[in-house]
Parts: structure tokens; sequence; C-alpha cells
């Protein structure tokens, strides 16, 4: 009996627990300077969803960025850079929200388009989110992302609204929930 209460209290756990993903179908924002018209920043935000149906516990969250010549190093070991601290949120079932804004600089979004395909300009925004459950006892989960923008369309300095999209690939490393991300040695 006391197997039986264990494997259905498993169960439901499984079933009913906070289950956080995010998505790189990326929200931009460009700030304009009023007088110039000049973007002054992209603002990216990741879009983050509790797909459960209880909501998360003590949840904090972190984004971050890295741009450079080369692609991110196989010894990249996803720091938490940057002035912003861990977000602290709460996130009910089947909720959704954005993680950031992260800021880039109009020159980096034009090297990603200046330089020839296969060039050498590369954009990555990655990061977690920590967070318990509603049920007792139950570990603390993580899920973990990393996504290269791989163009951005539209001028960098100038753009118009209905000429701007931003495209993403996953990267090949963390990219991860719970145990997964125990093995994936370049999540760590």
């Amino acid at each position: 009996m006391l197997d039986s209460n264990r494997i259905n209290r498993e169960a439901l756990e499984a079933v009913q627990r906070a289950y956080i993903t995010f998505s790189p179908a990326f929200d931009t924002t460009i700030k304009i300077d009023p007088f110039t018209h000049k973007a002054n920043s992209w603002d990216f935000m990741i879009p983050m969803e509790n797909s459960g149906v209880t909501p998360t516990r003590g949840m904090t969250a972190h984004i971050d960025q890295w741009n450079g010549h080369d692609k991110l190093p196989g010894n990249f070991s996803y720091p938490d850079t940057g002035n912003a601290a861990p977000q602290l949120l709460v996130l009910g079932p089947k909720a959704k929200t954005d993680l950031g804004p992260v800021s880039i600089t109009p020159d980096v979004i034009d090297a990603l388009e200046s330089v020839p395909k296969g060039g050498s300009w590369h954009l990555y925004f990655y990061g977690w989110a920590r967070y318990h459950d509603i049920f007792q006892a139950t570990p603390e989960h993580i899920t973990m992302f990393c996504y290269e923008v791989t163009s951005v369309t539209g001028d960098a300095y100038f753009p118009r609204r209905d000429e701007v999209a931003t495209f993403f690939i996953a990267c090949p490393h963390h990219n991860c929930t719970d145990e997964e991300c125990m093995t994936d040695k370049k999540a760590n």
C-alpha cells in the first residue's frame, strides 16, 4: 500500500506540477530618439510560460546576452553578468510573461546584417529559471535556454516597424530542464 501511495503521489506531481518553458519568439521593442528618429536600442524580451496546472513558488529567473566575432566558445560558462539581478516572479498555471528586457545597441544589430552570410558576428541570449512547485518536499526545478539571433531584417538605425523581423536558432547546449541540465556539461 505504501508503494501504491508513493506511485500515486509521483504521478499526481508529475501531471500537476509547474513547468516553465522559454520561447524563441522574442518580443522586440525599438527605442527611438524623439529628435533624431534614430534607434537608441533594440530591447529583446524572452517569452516564458508555465505550461503546468499549478503556480510556481519562489521562482527566480535571469536573462543575459553575449555577442562577438566568433561563435559561442565551447567552454562558455553562461555567466550571470550585467546590471540586472535575477527577477523574482510568480507565474500562475498556464500563465505567460516576458523575461527581460535586454538592450542591444544598433551597431550590434547592424553587424549581424552587414557581414556576409556565414560571416563573423554573433548574438546570443541565454538564461534560466529556478523554481519550486506547490507540492511539499519536492526538489527545486530549473529550465535553461540559449538562442542565437541569426538575422534581423530592417535598418538597424532607422527601422520601420513593418520591416523588422528577427530570426533565431537554439544553441547546441544550455537548453534543458531539471535532470537534463545535470548531464548537459556545457550548461553547468
